[in-house]
């Protein structure tokens, strides 16, 4: 059995890394939630639909990170030239991945949706598209957040960042969800990728 005083170390060493994995989940169930509030339940199924195809694509970059990530973290902070020429390299990547995903989503969301859902959810296929957008947003603050501030040890500031962006998201969400419906879950995650990218620059700017 792990002992307490040992337990205690674990957790205050993990904490950090806990919070950044739960915190977009905690933003996106409660999104979910509220927008049962306010959309009818052909809407809802809708949204869920959808929501599956996209989930299938960020998904996916969680592995990519992964495998990548040992790398990133053998330099550190030790040598923040050679860990900048790396992180930029992998940022690309990502990006591209990201873009690849958007084309995908966006010029082929029909198809996608008639033959993984059924037509009748074509009639979401816009939710599609703007969820597309976000899978690029997605890609930038993976590789500048989990890759470049982890990396750092900066644990506790992208934490942090993840907080600001999920708490001004789901705000704005609330003020968006009744005019806009399901549409309104894509751009608050639009919204959330932007303001993360922002504030993770920011703390890189300032480390430098």
């Amino acid at each position: 059995l792990v002992k307490p005083s040992q337990a205690i170390i674990v957790f205050n060493k993990s904490k950090y890394s806990f919070l950044i994995t739960i915190i977009p989940v905690i933003y996106q169930n409660i999104s979910m939630i509220t927008l049962s509030l306010f959309v009818n339940p052909i809407q809802l199924g809708f949204y869920y639909g959808i929501n599956r195809i996209y989930r299938a694509f960020n998904t996916l970059y969680g592995p990519i990170g992964q495998a990548f990530y040992p790398r990133v973290s053998s330099i550190g902070h030790e040598n923040k030239f050679e860990l900048k020429l790396l992180i930029i390299k992998f940022f690309w990547i990502m990006v591209s991945i990201g873009l690849i995903f958007f084309v995908i989503t966006f010029l082929f969301s029909d198809l996608m949706i008639g033959i993984l859902l059924g037509e009748q959810y074509l009639p979401a296929s816009n939710v599609l598209k703007i969820f597309g957008i976000v899978l690029p947003l997605t890609a930038i603050s993976h590789v500048l957040g989990r890759q470049w501030l982890l990396s750092l040890e900066k644990d506790f500031q992208y934490a942090f960042s993840q907080f600001i962006s999920s708490l001004i998201a789901f705000i704005l969400l609330l003020s968006m969800i009744e005019k806009f419906g399901i549409i309104s879950i894509p751009i608050s995650l639009i919204i959330f990728e932007f303001i993360s990218i922002i504030t993770i620059l920011i703390i890189i700017k300032n480390n430098e």
